[in-house]
């Protein structure tokens, strides 16, 4: 498939076209069997959805389990600690 290579008619050729371009009907088949001649674009993925799932990991789960629990025992430096941990994380990702 290097059409680079190849001849303008033997381009045609392979495309069953001419320097015209395609009959109606010829354009028509190939809308029907091939659809339209676009480009399919991928699903974006926000910035606040790439900020969340920075949370699916396990090891991020069980730091923010030990940030509820350093603050329970008042471990506040800790938990300070930890939550720039996980937030650093999460912007780095």
């Amino acid at each position: 498939m290097d059409y680079y290579n190849y001849s303008v008619n033997k381009t045609l050729d392979e495309f069953k076209t001419s320097e015209k371009g395609l009959s109606q009907q010829d354009a028509e088949q190939r809308l029907e069997k091939y659809g339209l001649n676009e480009i399919k674009e991928e699903k974006k993925i926000s910035v606040f959805q790439m900020f969340f799932s920075q949370f699916k990991s396990s090891l991020i789960i069980i730091l923010l389990a030990a940030i509820i629990l350093t603050l329970i025992i008042g471990e506040y430096a800790d938990s300070a600690l930890i939550t720039i941990i996980v937030i650093v994380n999460a912007l780095l990702g």
